[in-house]
């Protein structure tokens, strides 16, 4: 009697710690190239409906050792709001050579299919799975009902629950998946830390980034000599957004 007793009252602890938690944090393991890793720490605000993702720059080999690195280790961030699951806005870091930018993505709804006969365990919650096309790539992740809030890594959204595997498919990397799920009243984070970067909005960051591209492409074929005939070709993109909503596919 006196076990059962026990057994009650940590399942009620359990349950009041779940209750009286405002803040969870996701740790992901994202696979970024077929040879290398980063991790990716989600931050969800319940009660104030922020979101915020960090995105670490020392990347690990497929084989666990960290990865050597010529610059000094900076963070990646992407800060958006939990709400209603039409566009939503993100602000979110990233360098072209040198330069750091803050940039402003108004990401449009993203149109989820849900199959509910297909589930599995990933960090110990079980997940439904949903597909769709995310700015031409085609997209398969998994949510925990259980954990009900929309948001996820990178720029994922519009679940209902929150995303704890997505993935590119037939893709050996553009990966994101959950190692841990922590919940607590507050895990001290900013959500919204204050960034000196360049301040820009995407086609303004997109038409600066292809070019920057373009003209590495040119500079290497110079280096060794080559015709520069077909380097003005546009070549196709390898991160996972491949078209944005402003281009024709």
């Amino acid at each position: 009697m006196r076990f059962i007793f026990k057994l009650i009252a940590v399942c009620f602890i359990i349950a009041t710690s779940k209750l009286l938690a405002q803040h969870i944090h996701v740790t992901y393991k994202h696979v970024r190239s077929p040879i290398a890793s980063i991790t990716e720490d989600l931050y969800v605000d319940i009660k104030g409906k922020r979101t915020l993702s960090v995105q670490d720059s020392i990347a690990t080999w497929a084989d666990g050792d960290k990865m050597g690195s010529r610059t000094l280790p900076q963070k990646f961030y992407y800060i958006s709001t939990l709400g209603e699951d039409k566009n939503r806005v993100f602000n979110y870091t990233t360098p072209i050579d040198k330069e750091n930018f803050l940039i402003f993505d108004d990401v449009p709804k993203i149109n989820w299919n849900i199959i509910p006969t297909q589930t599995k365990k990933v960090a110990g919650y079980l997940c439904t799975k949903a597909t769709t096309v995310f700015r031409g790539a085609h997209i398969t992740a998994y949510f925990a009902k259980e954990l009900p809030y929309s948001a996820g890594p990178f720029k994922f959204f519009g679940l209902p629950g929150l995303i704890l595997e997505v993935a590119e498919d037939n893709m050996p990397y553009n990966i994101w998946k959950a190692t841990k799920v922590e919940t607590a009243k507050d895990f001290g984070i900013k959500y919204t830390p204050h960034l000196k970067y360049r301040k820009i909005i995407l086609p303004e960051w997109v038409a600066l980034y292809d070019e920057a591209r373009l003209s590495r492409r040119r500079k290497a074929r110079m280096d060794v000599g080559a015709n520069l005939k077909d380097v003005e070709k546009k070549t196709p993109r390898m991160s996972l957004e491949k078209i944005y909503e402003w281009e024709n596919p």
